[in-house]
C-alpha cells in the first residue's frame, strides 16, 4: 500500500502540470489530489457533484480498492 501511495503522489504532481491548453484542473481537484482524497470515502462520495472530481481521482481511488 504505501508503495502505490507513493507512486500515486508522484502521478498526481505530473497530472497537475498543465501540458495542452485544453487540460483545466481547478482548485478543488487539485486539492482532492494533494490531501489523498483517494483514500477518503467521503470525499469521493461528494466529489462529483461538487466539481472535486477528475479522472485521475477516480482511476486513483480503483488502484487503491484494488490494492487493498
Amino acid at each position: 500500500m504505501p508503495i502505490i501511495s507513493t507512486l500515486l503522489a508522484y502521478g498526481a504532481v505530473v497530472y497537475a502540470m498543465r501540458r495542452h491548453h485544453y487540460q483545466k484542473l481547478n482548485v478543488q481537484q487539485l486539492f482532492a489530489l494533494t490531501d489523498k482524497g483517494r483514500s477518503n470515502v467521503p470525499l469521493l462520495w461528494k466529489a462529483r457533484p461538487m466539481g472535486k472530481s477528475s479522472r485521475f481521482l477516480l482511476l486513483a481511488a480503483l488502484l487503491v480498492l484494488l490494492g487493498t
